[in-house]
């Protein structure tokens, strides 16, 4: 399937080359932008900061790959996306004794949006949109937080989209 998709930030970093949105195919094994196969799209932006730190989950350094493992299958990676995540995220997470970690995306999906066309340059909406934003900052083993509770683990089906990635604090 040709496609395009632009993003509502401009990125600080990209790869491939963000120009004003990417343009390829969607295959089986990922995509393709001008004759190049990628198994998936990076980029970088400045957005405003403005988290919920209310609801999340103090992990202890040596429990980090479980607590991901755990935490992104509930949220809807595959096993792919989520190797992705976590060789990542882990190293950053592990570099504090304790880190107060939170999965909510509803300021970072306000800011940042998508808009997805065919090859014929209709409006695409995805079926299953599985977005995973996660935020962390350095934490103390006795900082007293709200469990974050998830909805039930989407169903892909049809169009699916994954979006995965985070902020340090």
């Amino acid at each position: 399937t040709d496609f395009t998709l632009t993003l509502g930030t401009t990125p600080t970093l990209s790869y491939p080359q963000y120009h004003q949105g990417w343009s390829g195919t969607v295959t089986a094994e990922g995509l393709i932008i001008q004759d190049r196969r990628y198994p998936y799209l990076y980029y970088e932006a400045q957005i405003p900061d403005d988290f919920d730190f209310d609801q999340g989950f103090v992990v202890a350094r040596e429990d980090t790959v479980s607590f991901l493992e755990e935490k992104l299958a509930i949220l809807g990676l595959n096993e792919r996306e989520s190797a992705d995540f976590i060789t990542y995220w882990a190293p950053r997470i592990r570099a504090n004794e304790y880190t107060f970690v939170s999965f909510d995306a509803s300021s970072y999906a306000q800011q940042v949006t998508y808009s997805f066309a065919d090859e014929a340059g209709n409006q695409v909406v995805p079926d299953t949109f599985i977005r995973v934003f996660m935020t962390i900052r350095a934490a103390d083993a006795n900082e007293e937080v709200t469990p974050q509770v998830f909805g039930p683990t989407p169903t892909r089906s049809g169009f699916t989209a994954v979006e995965w990635g985070g902020t340090e604090q």
